[in-house]
């Protein structure tokens, strides 16, 4: 069989350069040294948190979140839409996370600023005597890297024009 793309390497970058080249109509080979990946991809990855990137990096984070989800719409490669939290715990840490909750307002990417009490609220293990406030993106994803990679190959694997 003939491949337009051959990827080396199948952790987290390899099976998406895969996914968008498949997503193209590309055929594709994967080669993977083990039987699955046991490197970075599934002991460093695991947040899919734009929220504190600069406006560019923001935009590909957001690009991304999109991409999970709407695989996750499709078949459960174990994302899970908890959203991430930034807790402040003294006045200039406030400060920042209200700067930032506007930056992102601009941005139009969903932010909610909350005070305390809520921050003990909705997240029962905080210390009360740590927090005084907190930023909470609803969007942000979690994945369980050692089930998302082998889930997003058995995904891959469903393609006519993949192989690995």
């Amino acid at each position: 069989m003939n491949f337009d793309l051959i990827v080396i390497g199948g952790g987290v970058l390899g099976a998406f350069h895969a996914y968008h080249a498949l997503a193209k109509g590309l055929r594709v080979a994967l080669f993977e040294k083990n039987d699955f990946p046991v490197g970075a991809s599934v002991r460093n990855f695991g947040q899919v948190v734009p929220s504190g990137m600069v406006l560019k990096w923001q935009n590909y984070g957001r690009r991304s979140l999109e991409i999970y989800k709407s695989i996750q719409s499709e078949t459960d490669i174990g994302i899970v839409q908890n959203g991430s939290i930034y807790i402040s715990s003294n006045e200039e840490e406030l400060k920042l996370i209200e700067e930032l909750s506007e930056i992102n307002r601009k941005n139009n990417y969903e932010s909610l600023l909350l005070s305390k009490e809520d921050c003990l609220k909705r997240f029962p293990s905080v210390r009360a005597d740590y927090c005084n406030g907190g930023l909470f993106f609803p969007e942000e994803v979690s994945a369980n890297p050692q089930v998302m990679i082998h889930r997003i190959h058995s995904y891959l694997k469903r393609n006519a024009n993949y192989s690995y």
